[in-house]
């Protein structure tokens, strides 16, 4: 479920029509993971 949630969060980030903190409840993922997301970005 979490790897999901990541993939998710990736996609919404490449997207950017959601801010950080939307995708953050969207996605239920933490802080700390979104932003490893966007460094791998």
């Amino acid at each position: 479920m979490e790897e999901k949630s990541r993939e998710i969060a990736k996609k919404l980030l490449k997207l950017g029509t959601m801010s950080e903190e939307e995708i953050l409840q969207v996605t239920e993922i933490s802080k700390e993971q979104l932003d490893k997301i966007k460094e791998t970005l």
